[in-house]
């Protein structure tokens, strides 16, 4: 283990999704967007989306996998940061807080 680098020492590994589709609705307020997301770990996911939402905020959120051999994936998530991309759209990290 004390060949591992700074990236390997998360408690869950990133899986990349390559810009899976997911929807979402705001817990307050009831709004939906959609967006992608760009990683997935066992603690957070990494999204793209058309609009900033500020830290705290929580979504309840859905990934339809491309391949029907991978179930949908539900949970609820908090926002950490999201970060204005170069054109359009923000990159949103979130933490999982319950999944569904």
């Amino acid at each position: 283990m004390g060949s591992r680098t700074f990236h390997e020492k998360r408690d869950f590994r990133r899986m990349d999704l390559g810009d899976c589709p997911f929807s979402f609705r705001l817990v307050e307020g009831g709004e939906t967007g959609q967006g992608t997301v760009t990683n997935l770990s066992g603690s957070g996911m990494l999204l793209t989306m058309q609009r900033e939402l500020p830290p705290g905020t929580l979504m309840a959120v859905k990934l339809a996998p491309q391949q029907a051999l991978v179930p949908p994936f539900t949970a609820v998530v908090e926002v950490v940061r999201a970060q204005p991309l170069d054109g359009c759209g923000y990159r949103t990290a979130v933490v999982i807080k319950s999944r569904a």
